[in-house]
């Protein structure tokens, strides 16, 4: 009674999205094959999604990014984990490498997905109050790609400090913990990039279920902050570059 439903639903809708005009699909058919009739199908179900939601109205406009706010990722650690799937996802059929195969390739995690999206439904409810300005996901690129165009598109630039991002592996170099795409990946949770004001945001901590035999981590980690934009154009770039070089 306990594990059927998690098996059901396993490769469907573990996030538990409302499917309010989709449908699951599981499919078989006996088709003619070289040593007679053969089965073929998927029974694991597909969900073909559907949905409708709404938006207040003065929410649908980013808000300006102050200086001096503080640049949250709310997200797990940082892991060796879909560094280059950007790149590797634009490729011709063949023309990767083994390596690349397995270094790029993301791992999901609904149920903390699931809990960083409560996280930002917490926020919005607020209304008026909500405390996030800006908001990022965090995909092709990781970090190097969200924190730099969140402060971009907000016309701020940033410093960016990269010892200070919550890292699973602290091994990687520079390079790895700013442009790995670990997201998903097992107990870890989704990561998205929010700017808010410098005051308690509706929900300070979540932990994860399990965290192997450490104690359990916070999925809000405050390791940026947004800048004046320079007249000769974004700190951001340059930020960057001297804390790689620092880090190194």
């Amino acid at each position: 009674m306990l594990e059927g439903p998690i098996g059901g639903a396993a490769f469907n809708n573990e996030f538990g999205r409302p499917n309010l005009t989709g449908y699951f699909r599981s499919y078989e058919q006996d088709a003619l094959g070289a040593d007679g009739i053969e089965r073929r199908g998927y029974h694991k179900p597909i969900m073909i999604a559907g949905g409708y939601g709404n938006i207040r109205e003065d929410h649908v406009q980013k808000g300006e990014i102050p200086v001096g706010g503080k640049l949250i990722v709310m997200g797990g650690p940082a892991m060796l984990i879909g560094l280059g799937g950007g790149a590797a996802s634009s490729m011709a059929s063949g023309a990767s490498s083994a390596d690349l195969d397995f270094a790029s390739v993301q791992r999901d995690n609904p149920e903390m997905e699931r809990r960083a999206q409560e996280v930002i439904d917490r926020c919005w409810a607020l209304g008026d109050d909500n405390p996030i300005r800006f908001i990022h996901d965090v995909g092709a690129g990781g970090l190097s790609n969200a924190l730099p165009e969140l402060v971009k598109d907000g016309e701020r630039g940033g410093r960016f400090e990269l010892r200070e991002i919550p890292n699973a592996e602290p091994g990687m170099s520079p390079l790895e913990i700013w442009c790995n795409e670990a997201r998903n990946a097992m107990c870890w949770p989704w990561r998205r990039t929010i700017s808010r004001p410098s005051r308690r945001c509706a929900v300070v901590s979540v932990a994860p279920t399990q965290w192997s035999a450490r104690p359990p981590r916070r999925i809000i980690s405050r390791f940026a902050m947004a800048t004046s934009r320079p007249a000769g154009g974004f700190a951001d770039e340059r930020a960057v570059r001297q804390a790689a070089e620092d880090a190194a």
